[in-house]
């Protein structure tokens, strides 16, 4: 069997050969028909290419430019649309105008519940009531946070002094006390006895929607605030830095309003202000639209790309190319099918090589050329540590000599085929293993080598070791059953003849007691040898009640008479329930093991 085994494996590759080199030289041909052909359509192409590439670049352009203005139109719907309609009608609300005129007390539930709910619909951060000095009256809480902002003053905030003075706002700003960034939706509380508002109405809004929109945009983006300080961007470097730079009158001003708290203001790496950027090594184009937010604009950063239809004349030229480049594609496709028949034969073989769960390995002047995965994860080595080591060192140095006398007899020539034997061989880790190695002659490159298949029997190895444990075992067992029954044999007769000594003695002769130590040791020898008959039925002993309390007496009766008389034994018996399921020789043996032992 290992005989046809290498003669298929030999034969196989040569087949492989054959296909290979008919496949390369209908390769060559067809690669130099597709060169010249190649040749010729590109000299036709070349010029319209360059135009067609311009062109399609400034369509690319326009459609990001349409796509920034609808990004621009969201943003603006999703944040100043729906909160200022939301933070408008809480105004008007009564138990808002309670609050900020302070006839309930602070964060009353009837407004506390009304901002909740408008919060929740609206998704804001979070919504409270200023009265007329700043100080905020009524809070929500952040999201996943519990603290409130009731009782604070926030009338240093640009937004709360246009809105007491009765104007609707809209301010940009990072939270003073979260550091969280947001738009702040500001609304005057008007009672109708009053012509003044009473209070302002506060929604934040966080810019997770507009991060979102601005991550859906190519290039980089980001919204810049009227002074240019990226207020939210695709690239987190940017955030709170200066687009353009500032002068030192705006920087003190922004510094001085805490509109960005205590951020660095720092430039940003570009300057968003130039119509072309450098950034990253490539030339970006800058698309704006403005906001609503009172100069508030989104910028993106396009880098042309020239993949957008084609208008009609285009197309024609196209299809002109395209029956020009029939003929290289059906010359390509040949190729393709030999270089796929190639492959896939190889893939095939490379298959049934690496999910065998043998390792398969070739020997050639003692080297591994050629090993499969398995070969690795069986010896723990490295694929250059493999390489560089003598093949047959990792067999272990006790199997090594008929290692070396196998491989010498297939790579002499002197007519052996295969060869098999059991070894062990050594891993990395220094772990021995029992493997069973079958080993044909083959040829490799034209040179004689060795092909080893090799399985791992350790497991095999480690089960036989305790087949034959068992079997010793099971041989101890009959043994200690066949001296057990002789032995009870004899005791027999000792204790038959010791209860026939006791009945001719009275009871007040002082030789009755030693035939009753005689008699208690016979019996102590039978209790042993019942353990012996148990350990030779495999641990069968007898379950059945027992008096505890009857064996404990036992055996101080028997312990006080072997133990001596400078020692001496105190029982303190008291158990309410004294019977048991057990053994009574195994119960007598521990406890005279116990007395023993103490």
């Amino acid at each position: 069997m290992l005989y046809s085994v290498g003669v298929t494996l030999r034969a196989r590759p040569l087949q492989v050969e054959c296909s290979m080199r008919k496949s390369r030289t209908v390769h060559a041909l067809l690669v130099q028909s597709s060169a010249l052909a190649a040749v010729v359509l590109g000299v036709i192409a070349f010029g319209f290419t360059v135009h067609l590439r311009n062109l399609r670049r400034e369509n690319h352009l326009v459609a990001k430019e349409i796509e920034l203005r609808h990004a621009a139109t969201a943003t603006e719907h999703h944040l100043v649309t729906v909160a200022q309609s939301a933070v408008h009608d809480l105004a008007s609300c009564p138990d808002v105008i309670e609050v900020a005129r302070g006839e309930v007390e602070p964060d009353a539930p009837r407004a506390h519940l009304v901002l909740d709910t408008a919060r929740k619909l609206i998704k804001a951060e979070i919504a409270y009531i200023m009265d007329a000095t700043g100080t905020v009256v009524a809070s929500t809480h952040y999201d996943g946070d519990s603290s409130s902002l009731t009782g604070k003053s926030y009338a240093f905030r640009p937004y709360f002094s246009r809105a007491i003075a009765g104007q609707n706002t809209t301010y940009a700003a990072l939270g003073v006390t979260t550091l969280r960034r947001g738009l702040y939706f500001a609304s005057p509380i008007l009672a109708e006895d009053s012509l003044t508002p009473v209070g302002v109405v506060v929604a934040k809004m966080g810019l997770q929607g507009v991060d979102r929109i601005l991550s859906q945009l190519e290039g980089p983006a980001c919204l810049l605030s009227p002074d240019g300080i990226v207020f939210a961007s695709t690239r987190k470097a940017w955030l709170f830095g200066a687009a353009h730079p500032l002068s030192a009158e705006t920087r003190e001003a922004l510094r001085a309003s805490r509109q960005f708290a205590d951020a660095p203001l720092a430039p940003i790496n570009v300057d968003l202000s130039q119509d072309r950027i450098e950034l990253d090594g490539e030339t970006f184009v800058r698309l704006t639209a403005t906001c609503s937010l009172e100069g508030w604009k989104l910028v993106s950063c396009i880098c042309p790309s020239s993949q957008f239809p084609l208008s009609s004349g285009q197309k024609a030229m196209v299809l002109f190319l395209f029956g020009s480049l029939l003929f290289l594609l059906l010359a390509g496709l040949l190729v393709a099918v030999s270089m796929f028949q190639r492959r896939q034969a190889q893939e095939r073989y490379r298959e049934v090589i690496e999910n065998m769960n043998e390792a398969i390995l070739v020997l050639q002047d003692r080297k591994m050329v050629f090993f499969n995965d398995r070969t690795l994860e069986m010896t723990g080595y490295t694929t250059d540590s493999i390489q560089a080591m003598d093949g047959l060192s990792l067999v272990h140095p006790l199997d090594r000599d008929r290692a070396n006398r196998v491989y010498t007899a297939l790579t002499d020539g002197d007519g052996q085929q295969s060869g098999s034997f059991e070894a062990r061989i050594e891993r990395a880790d220094g772990a021995t293993l029992w493997v069973l190695i079958s080993a044909v002659r083959a040829n490799w490159h034209g040179r004689p080598s060795v092909m080893a298949f090799v399985v791992d029997i350790t497991e095999r190895k480690r089960l036989q070791d305790r087949f034959a444990d068992a079997n010793r075992m099971e041989s101890i067992g009959q043994l200690a059953g066949g001296v057990a029954h002789d032995f009870n044999n004899l005791l027999a007769a000792i204790i038959g003849y010791t209860e026939l000594l006791r009945e001719s003695l009275s009871e007040d002769e002082e030789e009755r007691g030693f035939v009753e130590a005689i008699d208690s040791a016979a019996q102590r020898a039978a209790e042993l040898t019942e353990q012996l008959l148990g350990f030779a039925r495999r641990g069968q002993h007898r379950s059945e009640p027992v008096n505890l309390e009857g064996v404990i007496k036992e055996t101080v009766e028997f312990l006080s008479r072997t133990l001596g008389g400078n020692i001496k034994i105190e029982t303190r018996l008291g158990a309410a329930r004294t019977t048991v399921i057990g053994d009574v020789a195994q119960l007598k043996q521990v406890l005279g093991n116990l007395a023993v032992n103490a």
